[in-house]
């Protein structure tokens, strides 16, 4: 699922549009209809519009070693 995918899928599941969440954002409709539909959102963006409706975004690393073959 792409970022922009979360974001519209939340706007649908809270019931809530674009406008209200580019408000939120301090961005233009056009904006974010714009960065939706090009997918462009930074994961900062995408933390604080997932925050809107109440989402955070965690990232979690686990570090993997692959055996070498001599």
């Amino acid at each position: 699922m792409t970022a922009s995918e979360m974001v519209r899928s939340a706007l649908a599941e809270a019931g809530k549009t674009q406008r209200e969440l580019a408000e939120f954002m301090g961005w233009s409709p056009q904006n974010l209809s714009g960065r939706l539909k090009n997918d462009t959102l930074t994961f900062d963006e995408l933390n604080k519009a997932l925050g809107f409706f109440g989402y955070s975004v965690t990232v979690s690393y686990t570090h993997l070693t692959l055996p070498t073959i001599a």
